[in-house]
């Protein structure tokens, strides 16, 4: 079953999986602003790395691992990481040291 499927189909086995077609189903809408399907489910893809990140055992049936710290867990954990390391790859392809940011 391919994601274009899954979430076209909208069936879902918990309340977890079913945020997330709905918030699919959010972006394809004029409010969501993705004016394709596939950019809508990579976002929905986006949003479903995070939650396992920020909640790896999947306890939290709700956005709650979202709202932490009023969404900075989600800097610290996930955004901030993924900005070094693209930092860091540019600086190594340039020939220059590779500088370690510290998380507050």
């Amino acid at each position: 079953m391919t994601l274009k499927d899954y979430y076209g189909k909208g069936k879902a086995n918990s309340t977890r999986e079913k945020l997330l077609i709905m918030f699919c189903e959010h972006m394809k809408n004029c409010i969501g602003r993705c004016k394709k399907e596939r950019q809508s489910i990579l976002e929905t893809q986006h949003v479903r790395k995070i939650r396992d990140l920020l909640d790896p055992q999947k306890k939290d049936e709700t956005i709650e691992s979202l709202l932490q710290d009023g969404g900075l867990e989600v800097w610290k954990q996930w955004v901030r990481p993924m900005l070094d390391n693209k930092k860091n790859k540019s600086r190594i392809s340039k020939g220059l040291p590779v500088i370690s940011l510290k998380v507050l």
